[in-house]
């Protein structure tokens, strides 16, 4: 996994996940920046973090995601079931 931050990049490239033939990009905080060019004008740009995983690499990182998001789940299940959280 590789991390980089402040990514500049076109419209295309600016999308949360890019699946390449060997590399899965993950972008987030995506927005555009406002560039000057040199005769005075400006043009829009996407900036963007990116982590970058090798596929077996974001297998992993997919599995670890539906863990937490099971944890959670059971414990919203839970406070319910034992009147915690109303319905």
């Amino acid at each position: 996994m590789k991390e980089i931050k402040n990514v500049r990049g076109s419209a295309v490239q600016a999308v949360p996940i890019i699946v390449g033939k060997d590399t899965i990009y993950i972008h987030t905080n995506i927005h555009t920046v406002d560039v000057d060019n040199l005769d005075g004008t400006t043009h829009t740009e996407y900036e963007y973090d990116e982590t970058q995983f090798n596929k077996d690499e974001f297998l992993v990182y997919l599995y670890n995601q539906l863990l937490i998001a099971q944890q959670y789940a059971t414990g919203v299940h839970l406070d319910i079931l034992s009147g915690k959280v109303g319905v």
